[in-house]
């Protein structure tokens, strides 16, 4: 098996893991800051575990290796003999050539919303509202912001909307979550085919409207006008997914957890805990599989001694 599908296989079996851990270990809680790097480091760990030798830290591992390796020592020698014969076509390749070409079609369309936003920049005018700054838009877009950019159509909204919509996006701006959504979308370029890794987009996303909700709530707004405000703006259009819209489609949900009571500070103990036992599970199961592996490797260096 060709080392990048062996290295995709391992990278999207750990971002499965990390989202089903926060779909029903920690997204019930309202520790949304620990949330919000349990995703991100969830991304960058299941990029970078491959590269790192995890079955090293098991001797028996090493152990096995060793006895399985002995079973044919002089496997060089049936080397030339193999050489020799004819090679089959290797389907592996079709597999590359088809991961390589939803990789560029993912790109090409990250590329496209880039270009999107840029239009709308461009036919943007700088405005203020009570001296918020802010890129005044035309058309029934839903407010939204990129990275230190608010841009929303005032004419659509109230005064008392444009205080909530302003406070709401200046959280974002304020703490980088552009960032987030830009990790979030490249990992979709790389990892397209599997679906953890658009499950764990979503889960980005949604969390950091979760943290944005608390902090408004928090400031003083009132929670039924915040909330009203929410489903009036559901209406209009969505801006690009790389964007942090001011009503995205989790309005259910996060109307729910603006709700919910704090919760305990005993659970802060699953952040510690799982992550742990999702680190021996993936260890366990490249370590069970790399020495798999290399029985099938002997036993056909075995078939070729006769």
């Amino acid at each position: 098996m060709p080392a990048l599908i062996v290295y995709l296989l391992k990278v999207n079996v750990a971002l499965c893991l990390f989202y089903i851990t926060y779909r029903f270990a920690l997204r019930p809680l309202t520790f949304y800051y620990l949330n919000r790097f349990f995703l991100v480091f969830g991304i960058i760990f299941s990029s970078a575990y491959p590269f790192i030798n995890l079955s090293a830290l098991f001797v028996k591992h090493e152990l096995l290796s060793r006895q399985l390796t002995t079973i044919v020592p002089d496997w060089h020698a049936v080397v030339p003999a193999i050489t020799h014969q004819t090679q089959a076509f290797d389907y592996w390749q079709i597999a590359i050539a088809l991961f390589w070409v939803g990789v560029v079609v993912m790109a090409m369309r990250l590329i496209t919303q880039f270009f999107s936003l840029y239009r709308i920049y461009r036919s943007s005018n700088p405005a203020h509202h009570y001296g918020q700054y802010f890129r005044s838009v035309s058309g029934d877009l839903n407010p939204f912001s990129f990275w230190q950019d608010i841009y929303l159509n005032p004419e659509k909204h109230s005064d008392d909307e444009l205080r909530t919509i302003l406070a709401h996006e200046q959280v974002h701006v304020k703490e980088w979550h552009t960032l987030d959504v830009l990790l979030a979308e490249l990992s979709t370029i790389f990892y397209w085919f599997n679906p953890g890794v658009w499950f764990m987009k979503q889960a980005v996303k949604e969390n950091l409207e979760f943290i944005t909700d608390r902090k408004i709530l928090q400031g003083g707004i009132d929670e039924k006008v915040y909330q009203y405000s929410l489903v009036r703006v559901g209406g209009l259009m969505q801006g690009a997914e790389i964007v942090n819209n001011f009503n995205i489609s989790t309005i259910k949900k996060r109307i729910m957890m603006m709700n919910k009571k704090s919760s305990s500070k005993a659970n802060i103990t699953r952040y510690v805990l799982l992550p742990m036992v999702m680190l021996l599970v993936l260890v366990f199961t490249v370590s069970k599989a790399e020495i798999n592996g290399n029985r099938i490797s002997v036993l056909i260096k075995r078939c070729y001694l006769g």
